[in-house]
């Protein structure tokens, strides 16, 4: 999914893929920032920025993603062993290293 990075001034390429194998950048970006620093272009501000992202985020919150991506996928990556090795209803809370996540 093509996002526009305010302060940069340029688009950035983001794909994230759920346990089904299926894009789930949208919907992943929605809950991330949660309702914070992801802005749904208009037509106007797509001309206005030349971009064809649908998306926008701020240069703060980028910088927020690429600091804890890293920690997001591991956690992610964790969570999803779990549900594939125990077969179960991956919107529980999970609990893994002392840390507590919901999906």
């Amino acid at each position: 999914m093509k996002v526009f990075i305010y302060g940069f001034n340029r688009n950035a390429e983001i794909c994230i893929y759920g346990i089904s194998g299926e894009e789930e950048t949208e919907k992943f970006l929605t809950k991330f920032f949660a309702d914070k620093g992801l802005y749904l272009l208009s037509e106007e501000e797509r001309k206005k920025y030349n971009t064809d992202a649908e998306y926008a985020v701020s240069k703060e919150s980028y910088e927020a993603l690429a600091q804890n991506i890293e920690r997001i996928q591991a956690a992610l990556d964790a969570i999803a062993d779990d549900v594939i090795k125990t077969e179960c209803d991956p919107n529980e809370v999970y609990q893994i290293d002392g840390k507590c996540y919901v999906v």
